[in-house]
């Protein structure tokens, strides 16, 4: 694994120096900053002092990322940083996800809000009613 690795950051070091503008400069970064972090994640790389199987690729990561990003390597927050558990959210707690409510959850105005008028509803079931009767 550590070849292959290797002959990436080599390849992303020549993306970088290539010349092609502003969006490799900018890309190669944020890219390897991501599978750095999902690297470290996943166990596959970690500062030697917390595990010394993985001081080869970590000497190594670090040798080649000082060539074409220097400070880069020392951005990544590697050491797993200790957080306090979060209690869960009790329904008190919670925000409401979005002010909207739904029409057919909404309450329907009662007459006295109508100001007099029928509503949509009440017209249709008027119209149905002297349908039948004819």
């Amino acid at each position: 694994m550590l070849d292959l690795w290797l002959k990436i950051l080599d390849i992303l070091d020549r993306m970088m120096n290539s010349g092609q503008g502003d969006s490799l400069e900018e890309a190669v970064p944020e890219s390897l900053k991501n599978i750095l972090l999902i690297m470290a994640d996943g166990g596959y790389i970690a500062p030697p002092t917390e595990d010394p199987s993985k001081e080869k690729i970590w000497v190594e990561t670090q040798k080649r990322l000082d060539r074409f990003l220097p400070n880069l390597f020392a951005e990544i927050p590697f050491k797993a940083e200790v957080q306090k558990p979060q209690p869960p959210q009790t329904p008190t707690q919670q925000e409401p996800t979005s002010s909207i409510t739904p029409p057919e959850l909404q309450p329907q105005p009662d007459h006295e809000e109508s100001h007099g008028h029928p509503t949509a509803n009440e017209t249709l079931a008027k119209t149905d009613v002297l349908d039948a009767a004819d």
